[in-house]
């Protein structure tokens, strides 16, 4: 579920101990192992366990969005619990995914992440000291908002976001561009530069991988979902720091199938599809690329 060891106990007692008061966080919880199962079992067996977690997911929800409408001291734990449950309940989903990639189901399936993200910071914000007076604690790590640590990253995708960044730049002093689509671009780019690693080998970014949709906010969603080409491209990049996450069982091949999807939506727009460049080889080997941390 994550890489830091402190977070260990909170999802293996405390989110298990809430789910016994709170139906939709226990059928969340199924639903997760579901698809750990799923992920686990031989071939024949896998259908099975994929319509078991649909079964237990679609329970979850009923009770879940009901409760949204007042957050509570008694409710905001196992709210904010489910949320976070819901993130690889929904990545592993799209790493279900078989045969022939279907680029539009794998854009509305992260779009719904990203929808699932940003509810999530909306319950952490409605029920902040309550939930920090809490077992979950630990997942309310940041308390500041993210700034560009584009100099300090390692070169390759330092590189790789100096070129995005001048592509937007490019694009900012075409005539007839939409200055607001442009600060949302380079707001987005701001915050990815979190989601990848700097000299720094003991910082972790996991957290703020994870948590970029939330920091990018709505805006960019709206762009991803008219199918706007940079915000697309954007997320391609994002795309390779969810690649390097791939060891994490529900984030296997997320980030290998977004990047081959947005490439085919793309195939049409030269000027776009060359930006793809980077992403593209840093999923061309099952053995990624140099940068990357071993999870």
């Amino acid at each position: 579920m994550n890489d830091r060891y402190e977070m260990f106990p909170m999802w293996q007692v405390v989110v298990p101990n809430l789910s016994s008061d709170q139906p939709f966080l226990r059928h969340g919880l199924l639903a997760l192992a579901a698809m750990h199962l799923r992920h686990t079992s031989p071939p024949p067996f896998q259908s099975r366990y994929f319509d078991l977690a649909s079964q237990h997911q679609a329970i979850a929800l009923s009770g879940y969005i009901p409760e949204l409408r007042t957050i509570t001291a008694q409710n905001c734990h196992a709210l904010f619990a489910f949320s976070a449950l819901l993130l690889p309940i929904q990545y592993s989903s799209i790493a279900t995914i078989n045969g022939e990639i279907d680029s539009e189901e794998v854009l509305a399936a992260l779009t719904g992440v990203f929808d699932y993200v940003i509810g999530a910071t909306i319950i952490a914000y409605q029920g902040d000291v309550w939930l920090r007076q809490g077992g979950l604690q630990p997942l309310l790590t940041r308390t500041t908002e993210p700034e560009n640590i584009l100099p300090y990253l390692l070169k390759e995708p330092q590189d790789a976001l100096r070129n995005l960044s001048a592509a937007v730049d490019q694009l900012a002093h075409e005539s007839g561009v939409d200055e607001g689509k442009v600060s949302i671009y380079v707001r987005s780019i701001d915050m990815l530069t979190n989601a990848f690693p700097t000299e720094d080998a003991q910082r972790r970014f996991f957290d703020d991988m994870i948590g970029w949709p939330h920091f990018v906010g709505g805006n960019l969603l709206r762009l991803l979902r008219e199918r706007d080409p940079m915000a697309l491209v954007i997320l391609a990049h994002y795309g390779v720091a969810l690649h390097a996450f791939r060891d994490f069982w529900w984030l296997e091949g997320v980030g290998a199938r977004l990047i081959r999807g947005i490439s085919r939506i793309l195939s049409l727009s030269p000027e776009f599809l060359v930006l793809m460049q980077w992403p593209l080889s840093c999923i061309a080997g099952e053995e990624g690329t140099q940068y990357m941390y071993t999870i």
